[in-house]
This record gives structure tokens, C-alpha cells and sequence, in this order.
């Protein structure tokens, strides 16, 4: 029996995405925009204006966070995390959008 590599995955917290795992590809992002009814969401295409791209890398385990815009992304402890950089964060961290509402669990 042949098992499946695994490419990464988001989990949903409590407060956002509840009880959904988001398979991810190896190194193809997802993205999270702002809607048009004014909160985040999950795009696998890369929106006007994006907050973030999240991908996932085999070769390192690890998932790449690249924020687009200042002030909208932050670790669980707070700290925001700055735009037009790459951050490498392991399996288990969690993140969220704007407001600790909208957190996500990387698989």
C-alpha cells in the first residue's frame, strides 16, 4: 500500500473554518483576502489584494508565510508579522488574520 507524501494542510480553529483541514499542494499557496463583506477568507486564486500567501514545503517540513500587507498577519503570541517577507513556521503554529477571530492551525 502506497501512502500519499504529505503537502501540508490548514485547520480550521474554533472561531474560523470549525472543523475543516484545507489539503494544501507542495509549494502552492493559498491566499487570504479580505471579502466583500469585510472579513478574511481562503482563495486558491491569487486575489486583487491579498493579505497573505501560506504554502507548504516538503524538503524543509515547514510552511512559508509570505504577508502582503502590514498589520495583517500575526503569530498566536501577537506578534505581527511583516510584509514583503518570507517567514518559515513548523507544523502546529498558529496564525490569524486581522483579529484573533479569524486563526488557522498549520497542519
Amino acid at each position: 500500500m502506497m501512502t500519499q507524501p504529505f503537502t501540508g494542510a490548514l485547520v480550521g480553529s474554533r472561531t474560523w473554518h470549525n472543523g475543516e483541514a484545507i489539503a494544501l499542494e507542495e509549494r502552492i499557496p493559498v491566499y487570504c483576502a479580505i471579502t466583500a463583506n469585510g472579513e478574511p477568507d481562503l482563495f486558491d486564486e491569487k486575489p486583487d489584494a491579498p493579505l497573505a500567501a501560506v504554502y507548504y514545503c516538503s524538503q524543509t517540513q515547514d510552511y512559508a508565510v509570505v504577508p502582503y500587507a502590514r498589520m495583517s498577519v500575526f503569530l498566536e503570541s501577537g506578534q505581527p508579522l511583516g510584509a514583503d517577507r518570507t517567514y518559515y513556521l513548523p507544523r502546529q503554529s498558529a496564525l490569524y488574520f486581522k483579529e484573533r477571530t479569524y486563526t488557522l492551525i498549520l497542519g
